[in-house]
């Protein structure tokens, strides 16, 4: 059996007002899931690795990526509050994710 590969991605959570990062989570998972239908959503393995009120770094499925990018951009608010949910980077290794997270001063 083949090795499955994995992406990890960089979001930043931008919102006007504070917003609960569980409820953010919990809507994005929703979305996702209707977006992908049970059998995919469960392929592309979305786990949340760390998540604060800044950031939150994702992993998934190499060939989900693009989706979770569409499942960001269509989500604009959690609880009447405006979020947007950007896409800061992408990478194959958690450490060199880490290492734009220190560049940024998020860490």
């Amino acid at each position: 059996m083949i090795r499955e590969k994995k992406r990890y991605v960089l979001v930043e959570v931008l919102s006007f007002g504070e917003v609960e990062i569980n409820e953010v989570l919990r809507s994005l998972k929703k979305e996702f899931l209707n977006f992908l239908g049970e059998k995919d959503f469960g392929k592309a393995k979305l786990r949340v690795i760390q998540a604060t009120n800044k950031f939150v770094i994702f992993r998934v499925s190499h060939r989900f990526v693009d989706e979770l990018k569409v499942c960001l951009s269509l989500m604009r608010e959690v609880n009447n509050k405006f979020i947007n949910l950007a896409v800061i980077y992408v990478s194959g290794s958690l450490k060199k994710l880490r290492k734009v997270l220190k560049e940024k001063g998020w860490s």
